[in-house]
């Protein structure tokens, strides 16, 4: 609805990307502090701003629900 891609198209299942990282099982903490960065522009090192664009457009809500999803699985 809001033209936000999937992070399973990049990370998920078992047609994950082999250049990118595992996120499954990663900390809660981290994977917040990671979409944040991405948001403000302090993480700068996804190609073509990839995971900045994404992350600028989720809510607070979104980001909540992504991070528990990746860290329980």
């Amino acid at each position: 609805m809001r033209n936000v891609t999937s992070c399973a198209s990049s990370y998920g299942g078992s047609n994950r990307k082999t250049v990118t990282p595992h996120l499954d099982g990663q900390s809660k903490a981290y994977l917040r502090i990671q979409l944040k960065a991405f948001t403000n522009g302090s993480r700068i090192n996804d190609i073509h701003n990839q995971m900045r664009n994404v992350a600028r457009q989720m809510t607070p809500e979104k980001i909540d629900e992504t991070v528990k999803y990746y860290a329980q699985r």
